[in-house]
């Protein structure tokens, strides 16, 4: 729903879901002007939500496929040129806290360190195939959402799931 606002406030259309057109012939044309690879539960980690959704390493090997369907069609020269100009939104990590915060096993600040790690090899693998512009959208107070709420004696924010959250964006301006 949020990119979907967002596409309509700069007058562009929704892109298409790769799964639903990634079977044509004809699919390195049909994404030229952009491709939704996005999965409803996905997280920066394989874990988050395994088997219910594409995680954004799945996403990323369907780009990968994408990539070298373009290259084959149009030559490496213009799918950098297409790439190198696309901007890539990335809304992520929210899966991730949700459920790290359901089992805490390890310290907010080993979470942390593994996040940051694995989304830093994704980004690699983004940037390795072309992409040069990239967007991020914050999780905001996750720890104020209804279903965490709920789980307070008061019905008020959870504080943990916010110090964990607030954690995580001190250490990405660190980085």
């Amino acid at each position: 729903m949020l990119l979907k606002c967002l596409y309509e406030k700069v007058g562009l259309p929704s892109p298409p879901p790769y799964l639903a057109i990634s079977s044509s012939s004809n699919k390195p044309e049909a994404f030229l002007n952009g491709v939704n690879f996005a999965s409803g539960g996905a997280g920066i980690l394989d874990s988050t939500h395994k088997g219910e959704c594409l995680s954004l390493n799945k996403q990323i090997d369907y780009f990968s496929i994408l990539y070298a369907s373009i290259v084959e069609k149009n030559g490496a020269v213009s799918a950098i040129s297409l790439l190198s100009n696309s901007i890539f939104i990335l809304i992520i990590g929210s899966n991730d806290i949700f459920l790290y915060l359901g089992n805490m096993k390890i310290t907010p600040q080993q979470f942390l360190a593994s996040l940051i790690s694995t989304l830093q090899l994704q980004l690699q693998k983004m940037y390795n195939l072309g992409g040069r512009k990239f967007v991020f959208v914050g999780t905001g107070p996750l720890g104020c959402c209804p279903a965490l709420r709920v789980q307070t004696k008061t019905g008020d924010c959870n504080a943990m799931a916010n110090y964990v959250l607030i954690s995580i964006m001190m250490q990405q301006f660190l980085f």
